[in-house]
């Protein structure tokens, strides 16, 4: 039983993310900063179109499957993010979780993915 049901959470489609993080304060450092730094680990190396060198920085494509909305005027602001790869959700979830042992920090703030509330979407 204990196989099934976990079998099942696994298949289950991850909605909507929440990202928080203090030492992030826009769309275009967590594009080009938090996950152009972590494309590696999460798998989106072909989202970004490497810049020249001595020129512009590497930027994510517009092809990219993600869609982020930055909540500034909440209390503590945070990300709301979606994506048509679920792989990428699981990875970025499994990355930042906010339980682990050893949180992953961000110019020293630490960053915590979870599923957002039932409902609540970037549209």
């Amino acid at each position: 039983v204990q196989a099934t049901k976990k079998a099942r959470i696994d298949s289950t489609p991850i909605g909507t993310l929440c990202l928080s993080c203090r030492g992030l304060h826009n769309d275009y450092q967590l594009r080009h900063w938090l996950l152009y730094d972590n494309r590696t680990a999460l798998g989106i190396e072909d989202w970004f179109r490497e810049g020249k060198e001595g020129g512009a920085p590497a930027s994510m494509l517009e092809s990219a499957p993600l869609v982020s909305l930055y909540v500034s005027f909440s209390r503590k602001p945070y990300f709301l993010i979606e994506s048509s790869s679920e792989e990428f959700k699981s990875k970025l979830i499994a990355l930042f979780t906010p339980t682990a042992p050893e949180p992953f920090l961000f110019k020293e703030h630490q960053v915590s993915v979870v599923p957002s509330l039932p409902g609540v979407t970037v549209a």
